[in-house]
């Protein structure tokens, strides 16, 4: 019987001081066609992102903008975003999506969005 409640106890303590499940990142990142990263955080450098699951969106002001700031010369970026963090330094899933520089409403996502990839997503988040 002592055991059980020192068992419980152990239990209760873990499960009260350890991170939780996941973390989702809130933060936006941009790569250039050969996944050179630009920027980590969009929101923070001031450009204007919205997401949403199933897609991105940036105004062609912005997408100018950004252009400009970081001299791109290809034709498209790709954003990564709602990336999850099991511990410090090591997460996975989320989304990306490539833009084209010149017209931004041209999105095209890049992250699979079958059954196989929910349940992977939910082993990850919930029982890893």
């Amino acid at each position: 019987m002592a055991t059980a409640v020192v068992l419980c106890m152990a239990a209760a303590a873990a499960v009260g001081t350890s991170m939780p499940r996941y973390t989702k990142m809130k933060e936006i990142a941009a790569y250039d066609e050969r996944l050179h990263p630009l920027t980590y955080d969009m929101k923070k450098e001031g450009f204007q992102v919205k997401t949403a699951e199933n897609g991105i969106s940036i105004s062609e002001q912005e997408m100018q903008r950004f252009s400009k700031k970081y001299h791109l010369s290809g034709e498209y970026v790709i954003f990564s975003y709602d990336t999850i963090v099991k511990v410090p330094g090591f997460g996975g899933f989320g989304q990306a999506a490539l833009v084209r520089i010149q017209d931004p409403s041209d999105v095209s996502l890049l992250a699979r969005q079958e059954w196989t990839d929910r349940i992977q997503s939910f082993v990850m988040k919930y029982l890893i």
